[in-house]
Formats: C-alpha cells, sequence, structure tokens
C-alpha cells in the first residue's frame, strides 16, 4: 500500500510580527530570499564559459535575455545570441550571430562570419578569418586582423566598459546556506516532515525546512501549491523522477550544500518558467540533464557551481552560475525570473494554522511554520 502525507500551508507570519500599514517582507523574509536581480539576465557567468558545440539563446516570456561573461567566452562552434553578449575577457567563436550588441574590454577572435545586428565595442585586436558585419558602430581599440571584409556604419572612439557585467563579488552573492540556516533556526532545528514509511509527500504550498535525509529516499514530492523548500545538507538529483508539480504550482527550491545533477525536469509548462528556482550554495559541479537530450523548465542560481553537461540540453529559464562547461547545443530560452518565493511575500495577519488531512491513505504531519 501506498502512503502518502498530506502537509498544510502556513503563512511566514506565525513566528514574526509585521505591521498592517507596510507591505515589505520581514526581516526574516529578506534573510530567506534572494533579490529579484539574480535572474536579469538570460546567462551570468563569474568565470570563464568554455562550449563546445552550439550556444542559442532565444526571446523566451522574459523577453530578449543579455548574456554577461566575467571571463573569457570560447565557443568551438557557433554562436546564436538574439540579445546583447558582453564578454569582458574576450570573445571567441566559430561564427557567430548577436542579435543586438557585442561589448568587450579584451579582444575578439574565430573564423566564419561574425553578425553583430548593433554596436561592437571592442577594447583589444579584432582577429578574424571570415566576415565582420556589424550593422551600427565599431570601436575598435586594439587592432584590425580580418581576412574577410569588414563592415559597419561607423568608427567611433573606444571608451571601456565601466565594470563587468555580472556581479560576482562574493560578498555580493545570496547567500544560499545562510537563507537555509535562517529557517532550521527558526523551526528550532526541527524539519517539515518526517518521511518514515511514506512513499509520496504532499506540499499544499508555503515554507518547508528538511535535511537532504528527509528527501532522500522518497518516492515522489507532490508540490500542490506554492512552496519554498529549504534542504540543509547535499542532494545527488533534482529531477521529474522525485519532484512533480500540480498545474499553477510552483517551487523555489533552496539547498545549502551541491546537487549532482538535474535531470529533466518538465514543470508545468515552458511558456511559465517561473514554476521552478533552483538556488545552490555549494561549489561542486553540477550536471544538467544526462547524455543525450534533457530539457528543463526553471532557473538556476548556482554562483559558486559550474555547470556541465554533455549532449543537448534545452533551459527555459536563467542562469547564474560561476563557470559553465559543455559539449553539445545549449539553448537558452529567457524566462522571467522576477517572481519572488513565497519566503519574499507580504503576508497579512493569518495565524498560519491549517487542518491537515491524509485521507484513507496518509498523515497529516506536523509541518513546522516559518
Amino acid at each position: 500500500m501506498r502512503l502518502s502525507m498530506f502537509l498544510v500551508p502556513f503563512a511566514l507570519t506565525a513566528c514574526t510580527t509585521q505591521s498592517s500599514t507596510s507591505d515589505q517582507p520581514t526581516p526574516l523574509a529578506h534573510a530567506l530570499c534572494p533579490p529579484p536581480s539574480v535572474f536579469d539576465a538570460a546567462v551570468c557567468i563569474c568565470e570563464n564559459l568554455d562550449h563546445v558545440g552550439d550556444l542559442i539563446v532565444e526571446p523566451g516570456p522574459g523577453g530578449v535575455g543579455a548574456v554577461g561573461v566575467n571571463g573569457k567566452t570560447s565557443f568551438v562552434g557557433r554562436a546564436e545570441v538574439a540579445g546583447n553578449f558582453i564578454a569582458w575577457g574576450g570573445f571567441s567563436s566559430v561564427g557567430a550571430t548577436i542579435g543586438d550588441s557585442l561589448e568587450t574590454p579584451a579582444g575578439v577572435s574565430g573564423t566564419g562570419t561574425l553578425s553583430i545586428a548593433a554596436n561592437a565595442t571592442i577594447g583589444g585586436d579584432l582577429s578574424c578569418v571570415g566576415d565582420v558585419e556589424i550593422g551600427g558602430d565599431l570601436a575598435l581599440g586594439g587592432a584590425e586582423h580580418v581576412v574577410g571584409s569588414l563592415t559597419s556604419a561607423n568608427r567611433t572612439a573606444y571608451a571601456a566598459p565601466a565594470a563587468p557585467p555580472c556581479d560576482c563579488d562574493p560578498s555580493t552573492f545570496f547567500d544560499v546556506t545562510a537563507a537555509v540556516d535562517a529557517a532550521k533556526q527558526v523551526t528550532g532545528g526541527h524539519t517539515s516532515w518526517d518521511h518514515v514509511g511514506a512513499s509520496e509527500i504532499h506540499l499544499a504550498g508555503g515554507n518547508y525546512f528538511v535535511t537532504s535525509a528527509n528527501v532522500v529516499g522518497l518516492t515522489k514530492i507532490f508540490v500542490d501549491g506554492s512552496a519554498s523548500v529549504y534542504v540543509e545538507g547535499s542532494l545527488a538529483s533534482v529531477g521529474a523522477a522525485q519532484w512533480e508539480l500540480a498545474p499553477g504550482a510552483t517551487l523555489d527550491l533552496f539547498v545549502s550544500g551541491s546537487v549532482g545533477s538535474v535531470g529533466q525536469l518538465r514543470i508545468g509548462n515552458a511558456a511559465d518558467p517561473t514554476a521552478f528556482r533552483l538556488y545552490i550554495g555549494g561549489g561542486d559541479d553540477v550536471t544538467v540533464g544526462a547524455v543525450g537530450q534533457s530539457e528543463l523548465a526553471g532557473s538556476i542560481y548556482a554562483p559558486r557551481a559550474t555547470l556541465a553537461y554533455v549532449g543537448d540540453a534545452r533551459i527555459t529559464g536563467s542562469i547564474f552560475a560561476k563557470s559553465i562547461r559543455g559539449v553539445g547545443e545549449l539553448s537558452i530560452v529567457y524566462g522571467d525570473g522576477s517572481t519572488q518565493p513565497t519566503s519574499c511575500e507580504p503576508e497579512g495577519d493569518g495565524d498560519g494554522d491549517g487542518d491537515g488531512d491524509g485521507g484513507e491513505t496518509g498523515d497529516g504531519g506536523t509541518p513546522i511554520f516559518l
């Protein structure tokens, strides 16, 4: 017999005080919620972007997403990016199409056709074997070495960009580990569920603190509402085999340690990538998908980790990571990441109480209210 646990939702105000005249989150909520800017770009990389294969960044529910790389960008393959591309440490590719502007204080090199719809701001040399087509202005600080044609609307003086595209000062990172620790402190160290004997857990919505041991071994975790889950420790994987969201439900998953892999995870539909956001505090590599094809609707924040993959991966959402290393085709459809987790939402004066009912096959459980 399959045993299920149905957990009731709870309000953040159950353990905090909030003024009825303020629509701002409480201090506790600030500790638990990331700034909305973490997913402002389709891709933000703190170190290098090394890729063997094609990179395709398309417009999506979040509009036309930009790509920012604080380190060096190197493609052994082609890049097709709909928006701006800022490559702070330089840009190299085998052909590239940039739908807006390309900007770097370093050099640009490559073979094949380099097509830039708007402006090109290049602090170093421009060294290409092939045609360079620039729809707007070219500001070149170094030398020009182009074996082929070079066209641009105008030549302008080079002015160095003000700062790298991604805010990668560790002191400014959203501290995932601190958020999980805050959730633990509020609960007094008690976890939100005990899965002994349960092969299914249903989350009606709200905020939950658990350890990795609570998650490991569960057959399925069903998210029936808008939920934020704070996990102390590391998870071997996050994927559809364990997590399932109902239509209209959302999941913000905070993991203080590392996540070994993010598998095929189709949550809701690709038109609503805000349904899933994964925040990783650890620095171990994260494998996106398995060898072959994978598809993820959601966003990943892992400022200390490298995202690695082999095969073709399609992500509808956003990526903020230390670096990306992959072989295959990486397609990113920019998704709107502005929606905030449940722990960030202002609450009223509710008491957070609820009557859970496990039905005939389960137990209402005892969730811990944040």
